[in-house]
């Protein structure tokens, strides 16, 4: 493109030339003297611009070159992040190629947790619970009373149903989700992490759902609501859906 608007330019000068040239034959000598002391700064101040003009035309190439370079570049030795989310971004940015293998569904996500309580397994799996699935419930209550249950996915799924309570709109299976959640808590309380949750816990929301629904005397889970804020983001190696668990594997 650079190179066409250069040629351009320059047969435009030249024709100019020419046909200033044969013009200038017809003018007195006081004319042409008076032409060229306009003319000559004139062409010098567009000669100026065209090459200023090109050189920001020539600029812009090479960065959207450079751009377009470092989306496409590979490294040689291709090292995954091991978070599946992060996974996904690595191959979007990458432009490669990548697919869900499932890795459990409804029918095997609680004997896959049993054999793998890995609290970040754990809590990618959370990603299955959609609740206006009735399934969902039966899994959040089968987690919550497991020995390898995070108390980060107990305090997620508390923050989720508890509040609900208070507006109304619980059912009976989230409020035996919620009962569960606070008996494991004031029984053997929850596996320990250090991981954040999905999003922040307002725990005066919570204690209003479990009073609304047990009276102001209602055992509280005071074990999970004096868990310290903020946490590190754990590094899923799973994602999840409504309708189960993937590994996301990437083709170079």
């Amino acid at each position: 493109m650079v190179k066409v608007i250069i040629f351009l330019a320059v047969a435009a000068i030249t024709v100019g030339a020419i046909w200033m040239n044969r013009q200038m034959r017809m003018w007195s000598l006081g004319d042409q003297i008076g032409f060229l002391k306009v003319g000559i700064p004139a062409a010098v101040v567009l000669c100026l611009l065209s090459w200023g003009f090109v050189k920001a035309l020539e600029r812009r190439a090479q960065t959207a070159t450079a751009m377009a370079q470092e989306a496409d570049a590979v490294p040689e030795t291709l090292v995954l992040p091991e978070d599946a989310d992060d996974r996904i971004g690595f191959a979007l940015q990458h432009r490669l190629f990548y697919r869900m293998q499932p890795v459990a569904d409804w029918a095997t996500i609680q004997p896959f947790l049993d054999e793998n309580r890995a609290p970040e397994i754990w809590i990618a799996a959370r990603g299955m619970m959609h609740w206006d699935l009735p399934q969902a419930y039966g899994l959040a209550r089968f987690m919550v009373e497991h020995p390898a249950c995070p108390d980060v996915v107990a305090l997620d799924v508390l923050r989720i149903l508890a509040p609900g309570v208070a507006q109304g709109i619980a059912d009976d299976p989230s409020r035996d989700v919620v009962a569960a959640i606070i008996d494991r808590d004031r029984a053997q309380g929850f596996v320990p992490t250090s991981f954040a949750t999905d999003d922040a816990v307002d725990a005066e929301a919570i204690r209003a759902g479990i009073r609304a629904l047990w009276g102001a005397d209602a055992p509280l889970p005071d074990g999970l609501l004096a868990r310290p804020a903020g946490g590190s983001r754990p590094v899923r190696p799973y994602v999840a859906d409504e309708t189960g668990l993937y590994r996301v594997e990437v083709e170079a």
